[in-house]
């Protein structure tokens, strides 16, 4: 998760989880505990916002205006 944060890949927790085959509170302690004891911390850049929003309009088979969709939603989440 730390890994695709610094990537710009926009993987989310439940991602993450699922991949791993395990339990998403499990993984939420495990990632809050690396980042305190090495002292990381994760921030979700303007890359990971896109790279999500991408991944959410392929799973919706969204064809058509994919990138105005895009770029309308990049905006919400910035004044959100």
């Amino acid at each position: 998760l730390v890994a695709s944060t610094r990537q710009g890949l926009g993987m989310t927790i439940h991602e993450v989880a699922a991949r791993a085959r395990l339990n998403v509170r499990a993984v939420q302690k495990m990632v809050w505990k690396v980042c305190r004891v090495c002292g990381v911390r994760i921030t979700r850049g303007q890359a990971n916002t896109e790279a999500l929003l991408e991944r959410i309009c392929v799973y919706l088979n969204l064809n058509q205006q994919r990138a105005a969709v895009c770029h309308a939603a990049v905006k919400l989440v910035a004044i959100a």
